[in-house]
C-alpha cells in the first residue's frame, strides 16, 4: 500500500526509505545501557534510534503539536497546563504509521515491556522558557498505573533542559537516539517516592522528546486515566 501511493504522499515515501533500515528487535534487547540508579530503575539506553527516526519523529510532529494540556475536573474541559509548559503531539492508533509502531515496538523490548501497555507515543518540543517542572509520572489513584517511563531525545541543538531527579541527585543530558527508560513504582507498585523529576528549562534552541507512558497492564491509548 505504501508502494502505491509513495510517488504523491511524501510520509508513505520517507517510511519506504527508512523501513529496510530500521534497527531488529534482536539488535534493540542487545542495546548497550548505562544504569544510572539500579533501585529505583533508571537507566539509559544507547542509540536506540537512529538520527532519520529521529528527524523523521519531529517532522511527524512539527504540524500537529498543540500547547499541553490538561483536563480540568470542575469544567469537563481542557486547559493549559501549570506543570508543563511545552507543546506536543499524541500519536493515538489511527495517527501511528509503520515506523511509530516500530518505535513503539523497540520501546517496549528495552525496557522488558509488553507493546500493549504502552500510552500513545508522545512527541514534545520545548522552546526557550519552556519547561516540566518538578513532577510524578505515577499518579496517585490511577487504577493501571504508569509503572514505566521511556523519554527518546530527538536532537542536541539547544542549551539547557536537562533531565533531573533532584531526590537521586542525577542529572540527564543524552543525545539523540538515546532512550531514557525509569521505574515510576515501588515494588507494591505505589508512586515511588524518590522518582520525582524535571525537564529543566530550555534556554536557546529547542529540545525534541518522544515519551511513552508504560502503565501496569494493557492499555487502551485512547483513554484518559
Amino acid at each position: 500500500m505504501l508502494r502505491q501511493i509513495a510517488e504523491t504522499d511524501a510520509i508513505a515515501a520517507e517510511q519506504l526509505r527508512l523501513l529496510p533500515h530500521i534497527m531488529s528487535d534482536e539488535d534493540a534487547a542487545r542495546a548497550e545501557r548505562e544504569v544510572l540508579s539500579a533501585d529505583p530503575r533508571i537507566e539509559i539506553v544507547k542509540q536506540l534510534l537512529s538520527s532519520a527516526e529521529c528527524a523523521y519523529l519531529m517532522r511527524r510532529g512539527e504540524p500537529l503539536l498543540k500547547p499541553s494540556m490538561i483536563d480540568d475536573p470542575a469544567s469537563g474541559l481542557g486547559k493549559l497546563d501549570p506543570i508543563r509548559t511545552s507543546h506536543g503531539a499524541a500519536f493515538v492508533p489511527h495517527d501511528e504509521d509503520l515506523v511509530i509502531q516500530r518505535i513503539n515496538g523497540r520501546l517496549g523490548i528495552a525496557s522488558g515491556t509488553d507493546v500493549t501497555h504502552g500510552e500513545a507515543l508522545y512527541v514534545m518540543r520545548y522552546t526557550p522558557g519552556q519547561q516540566y517542572r518538578l513532577h510524578h509520572d505515577a499518579l496517585a489513584g490511577l487504577q493501571n498505573q504508569r509503572a514505566w517511563t521511556a523519554i527518546a531525545y530527538l536532537n542536541r541543538d539547544y542549551e539547557g533542559g536537562a533531565t533531573e531527579f533532584p531526590d537521586l541527585s542525577i542529572s540527564i543530558r543524552v543525545g539523540p537516539g538515546d532512550v531514557l527508560i525509569f521505574q515510576n513504582v515501588d515494588a507494591e507498585g505505589r508512586p515511588h517516592p524518590l522518582m520525582r523529576h524535571a525537564g529543566q528549562p530550555v534556554t536557546r534552541g529547542a529540545k525534541w522528546i518522544a515519551t511513552r507512558w508504560i502503565r501496569a497492564a494493557q492499555n487502551d491509548p485512547y483513554m484518559r486515566g
